[in-house]
Formats: C-alpha cells, sequence, structure tokens
C-alpha cells in the first residue's frame, strides 16, 4: 500500500498534466470508455491489495472496494493539493508518508 501511493504521488506530481488530463476525459459528456476501464482497473488493484492484506490479516475486515475507495481518495487528494501547490512549504514527501501512516492506521483498524 505504501508503495502504491508513494507511487501515486510520485506520478502525479511528476506529470501533472497527464493526472489533469486523465480525469478532465473522464468526465466528458460522452467519456472515452477506455479512460473509464482504466480509472475502473486502477481501484480493482487498490481493491486486491487491500483484500490480500485483508486476507493475511494486516488490513481490517470490510468491503475491499469502499476502502479501496477511501485509500484512493486520501492518495488522489493529497497528489492534487501537491500538483496545485496547496501545501505551502511542507514537502510533498512529508506529506505523502504523514497521508499514508494516518490511512494505514485507520486501515488496520481496531485489535
Amino acid at each position: 500500500m505504501v508503495a502504491l501511493g508513494r507511487a501515486y504521488v510520485g506520478f502525479a506530481t511528476e506529470r501533472p498534466a497527464l493526472l489533469e488530463l486523465m480525469f478532465t476525459a473522464k468526465h466528458e459528456v460522452e467519456p472515452d470508455a477506455e479512460i473509464r476501464v482504466l480509472g475502473h482497473r486502477s481501484l480493482e488493484i487498490a481493491a486486491e491489495v487491500i483484500a490480500e492484506a485483508q486476507r493475511s490479516g494486516a488490513v481490517r475486515s470490510g468491503d475491499a472496494v469502499r476502502l479501496a475507495q477511501v485509500a484512493f481518495s486520501t492518495v488522489h487528494g493529497l497528489a492534487v493539493l501537491a500538483v496545485g501547490d496547496l501545501l505551502d512549504d511542507t514537502p510533498v514527501g512529508e506529506a505523502t508518508d504523514l497521508a499514508l501512516e494516518i490511512l494505514l492506521t485507520g486501515l488496520r483498524g481496531t485489535s
């Protein structure tokens, strides 16, 4: 999960125009079907990672897709803030580490 989160934020901050294109094209009146499929596939990958972590006991029980949606929204939101230069003096890596630490704490749930 940490590697996936860091990779996403890294991708977004290194290629902000591509990130914007991906999400702008997805919301067109007649969105490209391939873009929608790829967007859903990325969420499926995150859900698969969460489901595997659930099987090992590292992540709390629950709908893996819904947990993946929350995880993705956390990482995507951070990426959008970084690309929009809204983190002020906070280094992106530091913000990413903190966001992932908080996210993973929540995914672990209570023991």
